[in-house]
């Protein structure tokens, strides 16, 4: 099948990023990219920085305890999320539709696409302040003017989509590591015991710092799916989750709040602890890597928000609103302070990752153990299809006359079903409910793979299963009737 330009339908999705229906199972990418992805996404610049500011309001032994705590709960927040949205292949609009409806979607959408659009923003500012910092730049119009220009160079992977993202992953991620190698062997091993004895000025709640730990990613946490979406399944897509808080975003924090205990001086900006070109050449490509894979995944969520909440616009054109959006808010500086926009998200963000977890699963899993206590007692009242056929086979009366109870009935029942006895080919048993005809169900074409389909014909995810099909094959009445029946 060919568009109107002569590109086929699926380099079509491909190159729009599937924004708009599900990633189908041949599409999708396993474990590896979305991990890379996750993980260069979490092992962010910032989270060192906050880390460090963390551990001078808690003091270093409180700050490893609420940066943990923080990061644990916004695995297991995120990895709630994040697991139907790898089991469906569905990115976090797609998701909120199915909670909230079409319309009703909107508004969530574009909230967190703002917000979203904000750290992109942020984390532009943040790089033409380093630099400002490390070279004793004066001026507004300057650092503004490197604000914009960040942003733009920062633009440019999202907008062509995941596989670029996923390439300056790999170059970023081993700066990384060995900036933290130089911290490690040079300011924190050399402290010793030491570095356990700062408390603090005492200016910070330990559950202010909790607080910080967890608003540092919720945005991106709820809309995890827009990466977790391209795993295979939904234990990937946890374990994908996993790597970004647990094994990435949370331990970069503790090494920055180790860091800042090693330095013990508040005066210090950005770990620039000398004004030595051996030092602040190396911590300038560190922040700039380490801030372009941290923007372009923020535009890529909000890219992919913007596309859903404005029917009919087109990846390149979306990513480019984001950012032009993100370019003015850099070139301001309107988000200088990051304690309070970090409170702003915490408050803002996590109403709506909870209804998508109580609507995954509270609701539908309530509908889904009714369903089946009904059809299970339907199946107990009734007796099997072919029962007449059967007992012809063994030579006995057609005349229904079970003892009281119908226990004959149910035995020839489990009988027919365990294979003991074989009803004829127009009477053979089949599961209760309408009978599918024509072309395959929709859960076949989203999956394409039988086996798949078989784990998900359960009815509680009907509606999921319901948005996933009219997004792949369109909004029809016919499309919607042919996905299955809701609970």
């Amino acid at each position: 099948m060919t568009t109107r330009s002569g590109v086929s339908t699926a380099q079509e999705d491909v190159r729009e990023e599937f924004h708009s229906k599900p990633v189908p199972l041949g599409a999708r990418l396993g474990f590896r990219d979305p991990a890379l992805v996750w993980s260069g996404f979490g092992i962010a610049y910032i989270c060192a920085v906050i880390g460090g500011l963390i551990q001078q309001g808690l003091g270093t032994t409180n700050a490893i305890l609420a940066i943990a705590l923080g990061n644990f709960i916004l695995f297991l927040y995120s990895a709630a999320i994040g697991y139907g949205s790898g089991k469906w292949g569905l990115n976090f609009p797609l998701t909120v539709k199915a909670v909230f409806g079409e319309k009703g979607a909107v508004i969530p959408i574009l909230i967190l696409a703002v917000l979203v659009t904000g750290w992109y923003a942020f984390q532009a500012w943040l790089t033409a302040d380093v630099i400002r910092v490390a070279f004793g730049l004066q001026g507004g119009l300057l650092l503004g003017t490197m604000a914009v220009a960040f942003a733009v160079l920062f633009a440019l992977p999202s907008i062509f989509g995941f596989k670029w993202m996923a390439n300056l992953m790999k170059l970023a991620l081993p700066t990384m590591v060995i900036f933290a190698a130089y911290y490690l062997l040079a300011k924190v091993l050399p402290q010793g015991s030491a570095l356990f004895e700062s408390h603090g000025d005492g200016k910070m709640a330990f559950m202010t710092g909790v607080a910080m730990a967890w608003s540092t990613f919720v945005v991106s946490g709820t809309m995890t799916g827009d990466i977790v979406r391209y795993t295979v399944n939904g234990r990937q897509a946890v374990w994908v989750t996993a790597v970004a808080f647990l094994f990435s975003n949370g331990p970069f924090m503790i090494f920055g709040a180790l860091i800042s205990a090693a330095l013990n001086d508040p005066k210090v900006v950005y770990f620039f602890h000398s004004s030595a070109l051996t030092v602040v050449v190396p911590l300038l490509i560190v922040a700039i890597l380490s801030n372009w894979s941290t923007c372009d995944a923020c535009l890529y969520n909000a890219t992919m928000g913007y596309t859903n909440a404005f029917s009919g616009l087109r990846w390149r054109h979306a990513a480019m609103l984001g950012s032009a959006i993100g370019i003015i808010a850099a070139g301001t500086g309107i988000i200088g302070n990051i304690v309070n926009w970090l409170i702003l998200l915490g408050l803002l963000v996590p109403p709506i990752g909870g209804a998508i977890i109580a609507d995954y699963y509270v609701v539908r899993a309530r509908r889904s153990r009714y369903s089946r206590s009904r059809r299970v007692a339907a199946q107990r009242r009734r007796p099997p299809r072919g029962w007449r056929n059967a007992r012809r086979a063994r030579g006995e009366s057609c005349v229904r006359r079970p003892p009281p109870g119908g226990r004959s009935l149910q035995r020839q029942y489990e009988q027919v079903h365990a294979g003991a006895l074989r009803p004829s080919r127009e009477h053979r048993t089949r599961p209760p409910g309408p009978r599918r005809r024509g072309p395959a169900t929709a859960v076949q074409r989203l999956t394409h793979s039988s086996r798949s389909t078989a784990r998900l014909r359960s009815p509680a995810l009907s509606r999921w299963r319901v948005v996933a099909s009219i997004a792949r094959v369109g909004a029809t009445p016919a499309n919607a009737a042919r996905a299955g029946p809701r609970p």
